[in-house]
């Protein structure tokens, strides 16, 4: 497969960014220590803000390669950089609008488990649901975009709005379940980043009522798995493809 000039530091950012971010919860986690640092930092809407936007980078960043990665080939060179900072600043734009949800249900301390239940139910439904399906389909749209000029920006901003809100609605009730979950944050954080990559790899489907369960990664893992340990979390951003495909 030809690669473009560039694909690979972008493929590097990505990691290096992301292994940042769980650097960061890793800190901010060992730093409350006991339950009263934890009830305080649910009740702070700072707090949750800034955990809710570092999950996010944390656990979303992986699957932005495809999108990225679109813009940056679709861009003149000297504008490349400004327009995939103007589609991940849009993407997040749309994600950081829900953490006022997040830190209003995180402020609830006194019937955190009831809630947590609740989502997790919520959840189970959603994700065997058509509208699941419907915005996973969506989440491979991959939109033309203009090369020149104020249209370029516009269509950059567009697209990561756009997939931004499917994004946010595809995982915003699992990703609101973690964050109500009272204990073992970043292990499950983790196990759900997998998830969602995983469910990423799938090729769109029919939406239709079912339980769906992404094993495409497991398949590509066991299929190659000297070139996954070796090559790393850049030969597997590299070689997330998102090929032309009709959404159901």
């Amino acid at each position: 497969m030809h690669h473009l000039p560039g694909r690979k530091p972008l493929a590097r950012a990505i990691v290096g960014l992301t292994v940042v971010a769980w650097a960061a919860l890793l800190a901010r986690d060992a730093s409350m220590m006991n339950e009263m640092d934890v009830r305080h930092a649910a009740s702070d809407l700072s707090g949750v803000l800034v955990q809710w936007l570092l999950m996010l980078s944390a656990m979303m960043l992986p699957i932005l390669a495809v999108p990225v990665k679109h813009v940056y080939d679709r861009s003149l060179k000297r504008h490349r950089f400004r327009s995939v900072g103007l589609f991940v600043l849009a993407y997040f734009a749309i994600w950081s609008a829900s953490g006022v949800l997040v830190a209003w249900l995180s402020a609830l301390s006194h019937s955190r488990w009831l809630i947590f239940t609740l989502a997790c139910f919520i959840v189970l439904i959603w994700h065997c649901s058509p509208g699941k399906q419907r915005c996973l389909n969506r989440c491979h749209a991959l939109p033309s975009l203009c090369a020149f000029g104020l249209r370029a920006d516009v269509d950059a901003l567009g697209f990561g709005l756009r997939h931004g809100t499917w994004c946010m609605w595809s995982c915003l009730p699992l990703m609101i379940s973690i964050t109500l979950l009272p204990e073992w944050h970043l292990v499950t954080m983790a196990a759900v980043a997998v998830w969602i990559f995983a469910e990423r790899l799938e090729l769109p489907r029919r939406p239709v009522w079912s339980c769906r369960v992404p094993l495409r990664l497991w398949r590509m893992a066991c299929a190659n798995v000297p070139a996954f340990l070796s090559g790393g979390a850049n030969r597997l951003l590299l070689t997330y493809e998102a090929k032309p495909v009709t959404l159901p």
